[in-house]
């Protein structure tokens, strides 16, 4: 874990709860992380993917709602070199397709939640990720009224 933290990442160490949630997760054990904006919650399911993916396991399925977020999640894996791509309700359906395609080579697929439901982007799912793969779901509230 370390050697991925600081050779991908470039962290010389984890921040209170990461180490735990990552090992719980790759043991195969269910994990709940309530971290606050900015406490590395992305590290707690993109390091444990990435090892997967190494390890030749596939890719791992992150359900996020919030575009904005997983595109900027996209770019910085992507600027570290980590496999990933994205499925969202603001791309056309042929780029969608074609992301699905690619992520059966990706470590990640992030997908948002309307578009898991639909039946077109829930079967070619299938076809990339086997049931018994590891199944992050990266859940980020709205802001507060007036907040």
């Amino acid at each position: 874990m370390e050697k991925l933290l600081a050779e991908v990442f470039g962290h010389g160490s984890f921040r209170p709860g990461q180490r735990e949630s990552i090992q719980a997760s790759m043991e195969g054990r269910d994990v709940l992380l309530v971290l606050p904006t900015g406490g590395g919650k992305s590290l707690c399911y993109q390091l444990p993917a990435l090892w997967r993916w190494r390890d030749g396991q596939g890719p791992t399925l992150v359900i996020s709602p919030l575009i904005a977020l997983m595109e900027d999640q996209v770019e910085a894996a992507r600027s570290k070199g980590i496999p990933i791509e994205t499925v969202h309700s603001g791309m056309h359906w042929s780029d969608q397709k074609e992301a699905l395609e690619r992520a059966r080579s990706s470590a990640l697929l992030l997908v948002s939640p309307e578009r898991v439901a639909v039946a077109d982007v829930h079967a070619l799912a299938a076809r990339v990720l086997r049931a018994d793969r590891h199944v992050s779901v990266a859940v980020r509230p709205h802001p507060a009224p007036g907040g």
